[in-house]
C-alpha cells in the first residue's frame, strides 16, 4: 500500500534555479501586451471620449473574450521532483562516527553536493528484510554529464557491504532527472548483514568537472518487509510472459492522464490506454499495481511533432524505467531516438514472487521482483528534443497491460500493508487504480492548469466589469454632451 503524498516538505535553503511548479500537469497562461492602435484625433469632447472608449472597448473585448470558456491549455513546463509531505530533513556526515539515525519506515529528505560521500545509521532487526532506497533529483535543466549519478551501499559498521552496491547515472548528456537505487538486506542463514544492530548507509555522488556544481535534492526511505511464514511459490517459468511471446498491446481510445513528478505523486493507472504530453527536460511518474505472480507489460508511444528544418535525431531522446515499491529498477532502462517521426519502446518486468529474491544467475531484475505492490513507471523526454521539433510538448500514449492472474498471496508473520507493500483492495478502490476517470486525481494533476483558468476567468470578468465601467462612461458623456448641444440650441 502506497498512500500518494501531496505538497513538498520543507527543505533547506540554499538552493538555487528551482523550475515549475509542484502540479503534475501545470499550465502556465501566457499574457502577451499589444500596443493599442493609433486613433485619428477629432475635436470635441463627446468625440474624443467616445474614440478613446471605443479604442478602450475594442482592446478589451478580446480580452473579455478569453475567458474560461475560450482559455488553451498549455503543456506542462518540466517540473522539479515532488518530495512526500511527511519527508524529514536529515542531514548526512562525513564521518560515520556522526551519522544521523534513519528509522524503520521513515523517510527523509537531504542534499547531496559534489564529492559527497555521506553516511548514515539505521538499526536493522534479524527478522525482517529491509529496503534503503535513495533518489537523486537534480531540478530540470541542470547540467550534467552521462556517466554523473551516485552509488548506495549498506554496510555493517566495520565496513563489510551487505551487498553490491548500486550505482545510477544518467546515462545521457543533459538528461538531468529523478533516478532511484536501492539496497537489500535479506534475511538467510548464511546472508550477510543478518545480525541484529547497527548498520550503516553510505551515499556518494559523481559528477563530472564540467557538470553543474548544484546540490540535489536526495530522498531516502527505509522499508521493512515482515518475515513470510508460508506461501512463497513461485510461478513457473512455462507460465511467464516473455518479450518473445507477448500479446498484442490494448487498443481502443486513450484517457487523458497527467503523470506525477515522482513517487511520491505519480499517478495511479489501471490496465488500459493513456494520453499524456512530454515537455522537453520533463520526467513524468505513473504508478501500476502489480500483485504476486503478474508481470508488468509497457508499452510507450511518441507521437510525430513538427520539425525544424535540417535532418537528424536525438539520441537517447525518450526513457523508461520501471521502479518496484521500494524503488529499486524493475527493468533495464529503455531508451530511443528521436527525430520528430513516431518512436516506440517497451519494458517487461519478471513474475513477482516471493521466493524469487534467494534467485541466482546473470538477471539481477528477477530477484528484485520479490513482492508485490505498486510499480513505477518513469518516461523522460531529453532536453535537446526542443531543438529538433518545433513543438512546446510531444504527445505520448501509454498502453499498459499486467499479466497472469494474481496468485496466492504469502502468509506474512506482520501486517504487509502497514509495511508499505501489496496490493489493498480498500486501498486501490480509494486511491484509484483506475484514477483515470477519479475526479480527485484528475482535479490535483490539473491543479496548475485550472489555475490558469481561473486567473484567465478572473481577467475575463475583470475585462467585463472594466468593459461595463467605460460603456456606462461612453453613455453619460453622450447624454451629457447632447444635452449641452440642446441647451446651446
Amino acid at each position: 500500500m502506497i498512500r500518494h503524498s501531496g505538497p513538498t516538505a520543507p527543505r533547506r535553503s540554499g538552493r538555487t534555479g528551482r523550475t515549475g511548479a509542484a502540479d503534475s500537469d501545470g499550465g502556465r497562461g501566457d499574457a502577451r501586451g499589444v500596443d493599442p492602435p493609433g486613433l485619428p484625433a477629432r475635436g470635441g469632447g463627446r468625440s474624443a471620449a467616445s474614440f478613446a472608449a471605443a479604442g478602450a472597448c475594442a482592446l478589451l473585448l478580446p480580452l473579455l473574450a478569453s475567458g474560461p470558456a475560450h482559455a488553451q491549455d498549455r503543456p506542462a513546463a518540466p517540473t522539479a521532483y515532488v518530495t512526500a509531505a511527511d519527508a524529514e530533513p536529515i542531514e548526512g556526515t562525513a564521518g560515520s562516527a556522526d551519522a544521523p539515525a534513519l528509522e524503520i519506515g521513515g523517510i527523509y529528505t537531504d542534499e547531496l553536493d559534489v564529492g559527497d560521500a555521506l553516511y548514515y545509521s539505521v538499526v536493522l532487526d534479524a527478522e525482517s528484510d529491509v529496503y534503503v532506497s535513495a533518489v537523486a533529483a537534480p531540478d530540470p535543466g541542470t547540467k550534467v554529464a552521462s556517466a554523473d549519478g551516485f552509488e548506495l551501499a549498506l554496510t555493517t559498521t566495520g565496513g563489510d557491504t551487505c551487498n553490491s552496491p548500486e550505482s545510477r547515472t544518467f546515462q545521457s548528456d543533459g538528461a538531468a532527472r529523478p533516478i532511484a537505487a536501492s539496497q537489500i538486506r535479506t534475511v538467510t542463514p548464511d546472508g550477510r548483514c543478518r545480525q541484529a544492530g547497527n548498520h550503516l548507509v553510505r551515499l556518494t555522488r559523481t559528477s563530472a568537472p564540467t557538470s553543474s556544481p548544484a546540490a540535489w535534492p536526495v530522498e531516502l526511505r527505509v522499508m521493512a518487509e515482515p518475515a513470510a511464514t508460508g506461501g512463497t511459490d513461485v510461478l513457473p517459468e512455462g507460465d511467464w510472459t516473455t518479450s518473445d511471446d507477448l500479446p498484442p498491446a490494448p487498443s481502443g481510445q486513450a484517457e487523458r492522464a497527467p503523470g506525477g513528478s515522482g513517487f511520491n505523486d505519480a499517478r495511479p493507472l489501471e490496465p488500459g490506454v493513456w494520453r499524456d504530453d512530454l515537455t522537453p527536460g520533463s520526467t513524468r511518474f505513473y504508478a501500476v499495481p502489480v500483485d504476486w505472480h503478474q508481470q508488468l507489460d509497457v508499452r510507450i508511444e511518441l507521437s510525430n511533432a513538427p520539425q525544424h528544418e535540417g535532418y537528424g535525431s536525438v539520441i537517447n531522446a525518450v526513457g523508461a524505467d520501471i521502479y518496484t515499491p521500494y524503488r529499486a529498477p524493475a527493468a533495464a532502462n529503455t531508451t530511443t531516438s528521436y527525430s520528430g517521426e513516431p518512436a516506440e519502446l517497451a519494458l517487461l518486468t519478471q513474475p513477482v514472487a516471493y521466493d524469487n529474491r534467494l534467485a541466482t544467475g546473470f538477471d539481477r531484475y528477477v530477484p528484485r521482483s520479490r513482492v508485490a505492490g505498486w510499480h513505477y513507471l518513469a518516461v523522460h523526454l531529453h532536453e535537446n528534443v526542443v531543438e529538433r521539433v518545433d513543438a512546446e510538448a510531444v504527445g505520448m500514449t501509454l498502453r499498459i497491460a499486467v499479466h497472469n492472474e494474481p496468485g496466492t498471496a504469502p502468509t506474512y508473520d506482520g501486517d504487509l500493508a502497514e509495511a508499505g507493500f501489496g496490493i489493498d483492495a480498500e486501498v486501490l478502490e480509494a486511491d484509484g487504480a483506475d484514477a483515470g476517470t477519479d475526479a480527485d486525481a484528475d482535479e490535483t494533476a490539473a491543479a496548475g492548469r485550472d489555475d490558469g483558468k481561473v486567473l484567465l476567468g478572473y481577467a475575463g470578468i475583470g475585462a467585463g466589469v472594466a468593459l461595463l465601467g467605460v460603456v456606462a462612461t461612453w453613455y453619460y458623456l453622450g447624454r451629457r454632451d447632447a444635452a449641452a448641444g440642446h441647451r446651446a440650441g
